[in-house]
């Protein structure tokens, strides 16, 4: 990988488009007419979709599909990551 130097975007700036961004619904939910569950999705995020024959259980299955995702896009990256790379938590406000 090759670093180049950037200018740097203003932290204020980079977390106002943040939020403007997050402002999309948190997911999209459809019923199968034929047969009769419900099928959710979270736009822009690939994989996280998930069903449930009711609401509520649709409501529980998507973030357990969601974390399962993060979870094994984790372990993705901690596999690639140099062993003298340095690691820490981000946290979105």
């Amino acid at each position: 990988m090759v670093c180049t130097a950037r200018t740097p975007i203003p932290k204020s700036a980079l977390l106002k488009n943040l939020r403007e961004n997050l402002k999309i619904p948190d997911k999209i939910i459809k019923r199968c007419k034929d047969r009769g569950f419900y099928v959710g999705y979270v736009p822009g995020f690939a994989g996280a979709h998930s069903q449930g024959e009711t609401l509520d259980e649709l409501h529980e299955n998507l973030p357990e599909a969601i974390a399962l995702i993060l979870k094994d896009r984790q372990e993705e990256g901690l596999r690639s990551a140099s062993p003298k790379a340095i690691q820490e938590r981000v946290t979105v406000p």
